[in-house]
């Protein structure tokens, strides 16, 4: 083996120990959010997906689709309980009541994460929801500066109209 091989071979094993002990810590999810809703006395239904959600009320109004326009608004909480978003703060800077149009994922302009599109299916027009979203229905390892990797985020939704 010539000294560059090796050279290179020690360099690229140091950067991967470095990087694999840089990743987010893997977290039982499922185990996490059962004792979440254990805490808040909350028994929610569990989608195909993983999606964990609790209907309040259904709503009686228009059945939110993929073709609508939706209003609602919610805030957006992590397991800790603490307020990261919502439309409810003036501090977060939102429209309020915050629109989208259902379907439209991130990192589309206006998107949403796909568990909380997927949760806001299950709702018409008055509904009232928490949604339960595992990493991997919402923003999976990435580090944001208000949501760290693999975290699970807690929505709480009114709908207030669909066009």
């Amino acid at each position: 083996m010539t000294k560059k091989l090796k050279t290179f071979l020690f360099i690229a094993f140091v950067f991967s120990s470095i990087t694999g002990s840089c990743a987010a810590p893997v977290v039982n999810t499922d185990s996490l959010i059962q004792q979440y809703c254990k805490a808040h006395k909350l028994i929610p239904q569990k989608s195909e997906s993983g999606l964990y959600y609790v209907i309040k009320e259904k709503g009686n109004g228009a059945a939110v689709t993929d073709s609508g326009m939706v209003s609602l608004n919610y805030n957006l909480n992590l397991v800790d309980g603490i307020i990261i978003d919502g439309t409810t703060k003036k501090k977060y800077g939102h429209k309020t009541p915050f629109e989208y149009k259902v379907g439209r994922l991130v990192p589309k302009p206006g998107g949403v994460l796909p568990g909380f599109n997927e949760g806001m299916k299950q709702l018409n027009v008055g509904g009232d929801a928490i949604f339960i979203i595992p990493p991997t229905l919402g923003y999976g390892d990435l580090d944001l500066k208000v949501v760290p990797p693999n975290s699970v985020l807690i929505f709480e939704v009114q709908v207030l109209g669909i066009k």
